[in-house]
C-alpha cells in the first residue's frame, strides 16, 4: 500500500507546485547577487504601468459611454437607459495600487459584459415575440464588440 500511496502523493505535490524548488537566496551566492536598485527606480516602472492601465480603463469607459449613448439615442423605445458609469470613474480616481486597478478592470469587464448581454436579451425577446429585431441594433452591437476587442476588452 505504501508503495502506491507515497509515489502518488509525491507526484501530486510536484504537480501542485508545492515541492517545486525554491529560488536560492542571494546570500548563498553573493557573487551573483545583483545590487538592489534604489526605491525611485523601482517606483518608476510601476507608475508607468499604472498610468498605462489607467489609460486603458479610461478608454473602455469612454467606449461604454459611446455604446450606451448610441443605444439610448436609437433604441430608447426598447427600454435602453443611459449607463451610470460614475462609480467606475470614482474608483479610477481613487485607485492607488495595482490591486485597485485589477479590481476596477474586473468590475468594468463585468459591466461591459452586462451591457452586451442586455442587447442580446432584447434582440432575443423581440425574436421570441415574433417580430424581427432591427438589423441596425445587431450591427451596432457588432460594431462596439469590435471596438472593445480592439481596445483589449
Amino acid at each position: 500500500m505504501r508503495r502506491i500511496l507515497l509515489p502518488a502523493f509525491l507526484t501530486l505535490l510536484l504537480l501542485s507546485g508545492c515541492a517545486a524548488p525554491q529560488t536560492p537566496d542571494a546570500s548563498f551566492f553573493p557573487e551573483t547577487a545583483s545590487p538592489t536598485p534604489p526605491p525611485l527606480q523601482t517606483a518608476l516602472p510601476q507608475s508607468k504601468g499604472a498610468s498605462a492601465r489607467a489609460e486603458g480603463i479610461l478608454q473602455a469607459l469612454r467606449l461604454c459611454e459611446e455604446f450606451s449613448s448610441a443605444l439610448v439615442e436609437s433604441y430608447a423605445d426598447l427600454g435602453f437607459a443611459p449607463a451610470d458609469l460614475t462609480p467606475f470613474y470614482d474608483q479610477l480616481d481613487a485607485a492607488a495600487s495595482e490591486e485597485d486597478y485589477l479590481s476596477l478592470e474586473r468590475s468594468l469587464s463585468t459591466e461591459i459584459l452586462r451591457m452586451r448581454q442586455g442587447v442580446f436579451l432584447r434582440i432575443d425577446n423581440i425574436s421570441k415575440l415574433g417580430d424581427t429585431p432591427p438589423e441596425s441594433l445587431q450591427a451596432l452591437l457588432e460594431e462596439y464588440e469590435q471596438k472593445f476587442a480592439a481596445a483589449g476588452w
